[in-house]
C-alpha cells in the first residue's frame, strides 16, 4: 500500500507522517533521499517518462509566457520534483507492504514555483489527465489556517526563507486543491490540530487495514 499525506503549509503533515510510522512498525517511510541509494531502473524509467510528458506539456503551454524554465537551475528543480515523486509511485504502489510519505506526487506540484506563477483552468486540466492517480490512498490533513500559518511562518524564518512565502504557499496550495482534489481517488479528510492526533492515527490506521 501505498499512503501520501498531503495540506496545506503548516498542518503538520511531518508530525504525523512520524507519528504513524512510530506506532506502527507495519508502515516504511519514504523520503527524497531514499532515490539516491535504492535506485530501480523500472519505477525510475517511468518517472521520467511521466516527468517529460508534464514538462513537454508546461513547455508548450508556459513556455512563451515566462522565462522561468528558460533557467537550468529552475528547470533543475522542477525535472527532479517530479522525478523523485512519481518514482516512489511507480516503486511502491503495487508493493505488499507498506510505505508512507509526507512528501508524494500531489505535495510536490502543490508546491512548484511554476505552478504558482501559471494559474490556468486548462492547463491544470490537461496535466490531471497525466497523473497516475489509481492506488494511492491520500490523507488530506486540514487545520485552522491561522494556526498552520504561525507553524508555516515560524518555519519559513527558521530557514531564512522570505518573509511571505507562507502565505504564498498556502493560497497556492488551496488553488491546486480546487482542481485536483476533486480527481483523487480513495481520499480521507482528517484535523491536524494536535490535541486530534491520537484519534487521528488511530483513525488512519483503522480505516487502511
Amino acid at each position: 500500500m501505498y499512503l501520501e499525506l498531503f495540506g496545506m503549509p503548516g498542518v503538520g503533515k511531518t508530525t504525523m507522517y512520524n507519528l504513524i510510522t512510530d506506532r506502527n512498525n507495519n508502515y516504511v517511510k519514504i523520503c527524497k533521499n531514499h532515490l539516491f541509494y535504492n535506485l530501480n531502473i523500472i519505477p525510475l524509467f517511468k518517472a521520467l517518462v511521466i516527468s517529460n510528458k508534464i514538462y513537454k506539456l508546461v513547455k508548450n503551454e508556459y513556455f512563451n509566457q515566462s522565462k522561468y524554465l528558460d533557467n537550468i537551475d529552475n528547470f533543475c528543480k522542477f525535472k527532479n520534483s517530479l522525478v523523485v515523486a512519481f518514482y516512489f509511485y511507480y516503486k511502491y504502489k503495487d508493493n505488499i507492504s507498506n510505505y508512507i510519505t509526507h512528501h508524494g506526487i500531489i505535495q510536490t506540484l502543490s508546491q512548484l514555483k511554476f505552478l504558482r506563477e501559471y494559474k490556468n483552468e486548462v492547463f491544470y486540466n490537461k496535466l490531471i489527465k497525466l497523473l497516475p492517480i489509481e492506488n494511492i490512498k491520500y490523507v488530506y490533513l486540514k487545520a485552522n489556517i491561522a494556526t498552520a500559518y504561525k507553524r508555516g511562518s515560524k518555519r519559513a524564518k527558521e530557514n531564512k526563507y522570505n518573509h511571505n512565502r507562507t502565505e504564498i504557499e498556502m493560497r497556492h496550495f488551496f488553488y491546486f486543491y480546487n482542481y485536483f482534489g476533486k480527481h483523487l481517488k480513495n481520499i480521507f479528510y482528517i484535523n491536524g490540530e494536535k490535541e486530534l492526533k491520537d484519534i487521528n492515527i488511530n483513525f488512519i490506521l483503522r480505516e487502511l487495514e
